[in-house]
């Protein structure tokens, strides 16, 4: 089904529309937040399959309520929204899954190799161009999930004015501008293999290449959980609930099931 709110995109951020067997596409040229907007249509009993698509966001969010930079021109923000049928322990997975798709679209548009930090960030030439968010509510009859919305957003092009603080973390899949046809073409092949995958779902299909993917495994990570000090860890692996296995220097192994990692090196962090 074609886009709509095509008129709202300047006519070099989209030249055609999009099309994907089974979504329902809006596409708009600035939102507040392309997963609040969803959350509030879920809430009202959206049937999943929605997809809301913007060249920016002007409240964009990442996890732990962080601000996401969302500039105009620059990258392509889009949420999709799920009534997943599985229980509320692997709505995480969606997460993961979104990851190994987004990394295979961005080397289908350009041809590099794509790594995962764990838990939700793509890299690419050492720098991050990719952040997965997904929120949920629970349903409190079956225990299950109400509906899920999973959110991401692409780094196409470097901002005019730099990263700013984002300087040497952050960096874009095409540098100073994206070569014609390839936001569509990125955002075509990311929701075609996205939705085929979550519609039969199978989190073993896509485990191992989320594990083979994964950018800090076998070095010195810090281990950053919220409201604790950081510790210096190995990355050892990856379990079969996609939790990362680190190795703290008494010998004592344990699954990450939240927080975030910084890879080191020397001692000192290395955004990779």
């Amino acid at each position: 089904m074609p886009c709509r709110g095509l008129e709202s995109f300047r006519g070099d951020e989209m030249r055609r529309p999009i099309e994907v067997e089974g979504l329902r596409l809006s596409v708009y040229k600035e939102v507040t937040g392309t997963n609040a907007l969803l959350k509030e249509r879920a809430a009202l009993g959206e049937a999943e399959g929605l997809v809301i698509i913007a060249s920016s966001q002007t409240e964009g969010r990442g996890r732990y309520g962080r601000a996401f930079y969302s500039p105009e021109g620059t990258g392509l923000y889009l949420s999709v929204l799920l009534r997943p049928k599985f229980e509320a322990k692997k709505a995480q997975y969606l997460t993961c899954l979104a990851a190994v798709c987004g990394a295979r679209a961005v080397e289908r548009v350009s041809g590099e190799r794509v790594g995962i930090k764990w838990v939700n960030d793509l890299i690419l030439r050492g720098r991050k161009i990719c952040g997965i968010l997904t929120e949920s509510a629970l349903d409190l009859e079956s225990g299950g999930l109400e509906w899920a919305v999973m959110g991401i957003g692409f780094n196409l092009a470097d901002p005019k004015g730099g990263w700013g603080e984002l300087e040497g973390i952050a960096g874009s899949i095409f540098g100073e501008a994206a070569p014609e046809g390839k936001l569509e073409e990125l955002a075509e092949v990311f929701l075609s293999d996205f939705w085929s995958e979550y519609s039969s779902f199978d989190e073993r299909r896509f485990l191992d290449e989320y594990r083979a993917r994964q950018t800090a495994l076998g070095k010195t990570v810090e281990v950053i959980s919220r409201g604790e000090e950081p510790k210096k860890a190995k990355a050892v692996g990856v379990d079969d609930g996609f939790r990362l296995i680190v190795e703290y220097p008494d010998g004592a192994r344990a699954p990450l099931f939240s927080g975030e990692v910084r890879i080191l090196i020397r001692g000192e962090e290395n955004e990779a």
